[in-house]
């Protein structure tokens, strides 16, 4: 519980010390004491249009406007103020989000030693999408007293992460970007890989694929690569790892994706750019896959991967056999673990396609967009354009992905992300022309058919598959035996 104390100015202080002081002593005289009268409770708007919504005082309900609202009352005890806050951040016109509501507990009255005084819990947020909880919003709403007047600030309420504060909070922040740690391990969660280890895994993927695939990828002085590596440079440069300079390979096929290895390497498939709708939605999608590399998805999956599998050594083995005879039943029990993972899906890829690593992206690359100067919702509209494209050639290599959220999911949390976490401000307009531009520069190559593109895209899979297999039973094999 907060106690705060008649702030404006001064003299108002002293006048309503005395006023409560002698309040207090004829409502003792007269058996009873008395709450403080407040005849009148000034709503002050926030003084953007970045939220509406509607404020309500115990059964007392109004919208909350773009001026300040005033409002008579009778003497009161107690209040509950639930503002149900629709916020417009950064959303394309006429397009609304799910709301939130803050929830504050407010009690008015008086002490002899104190005065005047306004008892009040801190405010909580609670959303219909997402779990916070923990979030206390004791900076976005600001109650004071004035003489009998109760005052609700809500001025400098702009967004939650400008408002709130709690643990989970600078996960959604932008600005807490170079400020926090979004790989925190304990014995509960670690990862078997170096930050080393990821260059080298995703390294070592590559010089292979390249060894047999050079041919489907574009010059690395290209034009379009260029391009694409300078909207990568700019993502980065406003990323979680500012230090990792990312390495570009453009695909010639028609299939619109993208992935990002741990070490930094990011595959475009040409399709995808020549999907989307606009640089806002291509720059969302690419900070969306670099996510992945600075939450370091792909190598944590990995080490899920491992303990698994050493658990089951551990019960299979326990048997007190020779060394030899160990070796070799650990090689059958790990082969076919690793095999029945990569049946199962595609959760065991190296750039880690589970549905939470997919929601982490989305929240942090969204964020990299934003600060790079772009609609952090672009993300939304390309996943619009994936949706209108299931099924059809260019989503071929999405069959793959079983265990991505379903688009609908992936399109509202994009705009959610985009109006309540980020304070609105002017972006930089979509550079149309430079994505056009690029486009254009590919003109020229020959495209593969669909039926090639989809083989060019299965093939990427696979060879992604077989690596993660090959390196998780050769890993885990030596990490069983290490002490052995």
């Amino acid at each position: 519980m907060k106690k705060i104390f008649s702030t404006e100015p001064q003299f108002s202080i002293k006048t309503m010390i005395k006023w409560s002081l002698l309040a207090y002593f004829v409502a003792t005289l007269s058996g009873c004491v008395e709450a403080v009268k407040i005849d009148q409770i000034e709503i002050k708007a926030p003084t953007d249009s970045s939220l509406t919504g509607e404020i309500q005082f115990n059964n007392l309900q109004f919208p909350i406007e773009n001026n300040s609202t005033s409002l008579a009352m009778t003497a009161v005890d107690s209040l509950k103020i639930d503002l149900k806050l629709n916020f417009k951040n950064n959303l394309p016109k006429d397009h609304a989000t799910p709301s939130a509501l803050l929830t504050q507990i407010v009690k008015l009255g008086f002490k002899k030693d104190k005065g005047a005084f306004l008892d009040y819990q801190d405010a909580t947020l609670e959303s219909s999408t997402l779990n916070l909880s923990d979030f206390v919003c004791d900076r976005g709403i600001k109650i004071s007293t004035e003489g009998t007047k109760l005052i609700v600030d809500l001025k400098d309420f702009s967004s939650i992460t400008h408002a709130c504060q709690g643990s989970g909070l600078a996960h959604y922040d932008p600005q807490k970007i170079g400020y926090r740690n979004i790989n925190q391990y304990n014995f509960l969660k670690h990862n078997f890989f170096s930050l080393d280890d990821d260059r080298k895994l995703g390294e070592e993927f590559v010089v292979n694929y390249l060894k047999e695939n050079r041919h489907l990828i574009l010059d690395e002085n290209h034009p379009s690569t260029l391009y694409i590596k300078d909207v990568m440079n700019n993502i980065v440069s406003h990323s979680d790892r500012q230090d990792l300079k990312p390495k570009v390979y453009i695909i010639n096929a028609k299939i619109m994706n993208a992935f990002a290895l741990p070490g930094g390497f990011v595959f475009v498939f040409r399709g995808l750019m020549e999907k989307a709708p606009s640089e806002s939605a291509l720059t969302s999608v690419l900070a969306h896959e670099w996510a992945h590399v600075t939450a370091r998805h792909g190598t944590e999956n990995m080490t899920r991967a491992i303990d698994r599998i050493l658990l089951v050594l551990a019960a299979k083995l326990a048997i007190d056999v020779t060394l030899e005879v160990k070796q070799v039943k650990a090689k059958e029990i790990i082969s076919a673990l690793s095999y029945g993972a990569m049946m199962v899906g595609s959760e065991l890829f190296l750039m880690n396609k589970s549905r939470d690593a997919e929601l982490e992206a989305d929240t942090l690359g969204t964020q990299y967009a934003y600060l790079s100067g772009f609609n952090p919702w672009g993300i939304s509209e390309m996943f619009a354009v994936f949706k209108a494209e299931t099924g059809r050639d260019f989503s071929t290599i999405e069959k793959l992905m079983s265990s991505h959220p379903d688009h609908d999911t992936r399109i509202e949390n994009g705009y959610l992300l985009s109006s309540q976490f980020y304070p609105s401000r002017s972006l930089s307009a979509p550079h149309v022309d430079r994505l056009a531009e690029a486009l254009q520069d590919m003109r020229h190559l020959k495209y593969p058919t669909s039926e090639e593109s989809q083989k060019i895209g299965m093939g990427f899979a696979s060879n992604l598959n077989q690596f993660t297999k090959n390196k998780l039973e050769a890993i885990t094999y030596n990490l069983y035996f290490k002490n052995k």
